[in-house]
C-alpha cells in the first residue's frame, strides 16, 4: 500500500488521505471489538492495518509541503519521536486497560478515539501553508503526471541507493526488537521482565534520538554524514550487544541497548529526509511511499530469516550475523554511492 498511498497523497492531498483512511482504521477497530469469530477478527485486523498504513507517508508529504528542504529533518524527527511515544505508551497501557475492562469494550472505545482523530484531521490539517486543497477527482492529465512521477523516481540514481541501503539495513531494527528479549533469556539467563526492560530501553531511546538527530542535521546542514555515523555506530553497538555482552551487568546491557536505539534513529531520520529532498514537494508522497516499501520488505524478511537460522542451527550468533552483515552492506552502499542532498537555500 505504500506506493499507492504516496501517489494518492501527491494527487488528492494528505489531509483527505489521512482523514479517510483513519476512518477506515476506526471501522476496523470497531469490527475487531465486536468480533466473536476468528476470521472476522483477522479481517478486522487487516482493515486496521490498511487504515494505519497511510499515516507515516502522508506525514512526510505534509512536512515536504510545510517546510523548506533544509528544515525537514527536525520535523521528521519529531514525527518519528511521536510514533515512538505512541508505541511505548500503548505497550504499557493496553495490558493495564485489559486488566480493568474487557478487550472487546477497549477496542470499541479505541474506535471512537480514532473516529475523533479522523474528524480532527479533516477539520484542522491543511495540505500546504496556502491552504490549497486538491479535488478528489483527478484533474486532466493527472494520470500522466503520476506515471511521470514514478518514472522520475525510478530513474534517479540517488533514490536507488537509498532503496538499496534500506533493503539491507532498514529492517534490521525489527530483528533486534523481535529477537533480543528471547536471546537474552536463552543465552544470558535473564528473566522475562529484564529482557523486556532491555528492549523497551532500545525502543524508548529512539524518542530523543529522532528528535535530536533531526535538529542536529538541520543545524549543521548534513544528511549523509549524520545517517552514516548513525548506521556505523548502530552496527558497533549491536555487535557489542549481541556478540560481546555475555558478562555485562544488566545496567551496562541497558546502556548498550539505549545506544542501539538512538543510533538507528539517526540513520532513519537522515535517509527519509534525503528522500524528500531529491524531488520537489509535489512528488514527496510517491518518493516516501516507494522508499517505505523497501523498508517494509526488509522488516518482514529479516526477522523470518533470523528465526529460521535459529531453528536450523540453534545459534543466536549465526542468526544475528545475518542482520549485522546486512548493515555492513547497507553502510557500504550508503557511503560509496549516495550523494548529499542538503542544499543551502
Amino acid at each position: 500500500m505504500q506506493i499507492p498511498v504516496g501517489l494518492m497523497a501527491d494527487s488528492v492531498g494528505p489531509r483527505k488521505i489521512i482523514s479517510s483512511l483513519v476512518l477506515v482504521f476506526s471501522a476496523g477497530a470497531l469490527l475487531f471489538g465486536l468480533s466473536h469469530d476468528f476470521w472476522v477478527a483477522v479481517a478486522a485486523r487487516a482493515i486496521m492495518g490498511l487504515g494505519a498504513s497511510v499515516v507515516y507517508v502522508s506525514s512526510l508529504k505534509l512536512i515536504s509541503e510545510w517546510f523548506t528542504p533544509n528544515q525537514r529533518a527536525g520535523p521528521i524527527g519529531v514525527v518519528n519521536s511521536a510514533a515512538a511515544i505512541g508505541g511505548a505508551t500503548i505497550t504499557v497501557a493496553l495490558p493495564l486497560l485489559f486488566s480493568v475492562i474487557d478487550w472487546h469494550l477497549a477496542y470499541t472505545g479505541f474506535s471512537v478515539l480514532l473516529l475523533a482523530t479522523a474528524v480532527l484531521a479533516f477539520l484542522v490539517v491543511r495540505d500546504s501553508p496556502e491552504g490549497l486543497e486538491r479535488s478528489l477527482k483527478a484533474p486532466k492529465g493527472e494520470r500522466a503526471r503520476i506515471l511521470s512521477s514514478m518514472a522520475s523516481i525510478l530513474k534517479n540514481r540517488n533514490m536507488w541507493t537509498l532503496m538499496l541501503t534500506l533493503s539491507f539495513a532498514g529492517g534490521t531494527g525489527f530483528v533486534y526488537t523481535t529477537w533480543i528479549p528471547k536471546f537474552l533469556i536463552d543465552t544470558r539467563g535473564m528473566s522475562l521482565v529484564e529482557g523486556g526492560i532491555v528492549v523497551s530501553s532500545l525502543s524508548l531511546s529512539s524518542i530523543p534520538g529522532n528528535f535530536l538527530s533531526g535538529a542536529v542535521s538541520d543545524r549543521i546542514g548534513k544528511r549523509k554524514s549524520v545517517g552514516l555515523i548513525g548506521l556505523c555506530a548502530h552496527f558497533l553497538a549491536v555487535s557489542v550487544l549481541v556478540f560481546l555482552s555475555g558478562q555485562f551487568p544488566l545496567p551496562l546491557v541497558i546502556f548498550t541497548a539505549i545506544v542501539v536505539g538512538m543510533t538507528f534513529s539517526m540513520f532513519w531520520v537522515a535517509v527519509y529526509t534525503m528522500a524528500t529532498e531529491i524531488y520537489p514537494a509535489s512528488m514527496a508522497g510517491a518518493a516516501a511511499g516507494t522508499l517505505n516499501t523497501f523498508t517494509f520488505m526488509s522488516s518482514i524478511i529479516y526477522p523470518i530469516v533470523t528465526g529460521g537460522v535459529i531453528d536450523l542451527t540453534g545459534s543466536y550468533t549465526l542468526a544475528f550475523a545475518v542482520p549485522v552483515a546486512g548493515e555492513i552492506v547497507g553502510a557500504l552502499v550508503f557511503a560509496l554511492f549516495t550523494t548529499e542532498t542538503f542544499r543551502r537555500r
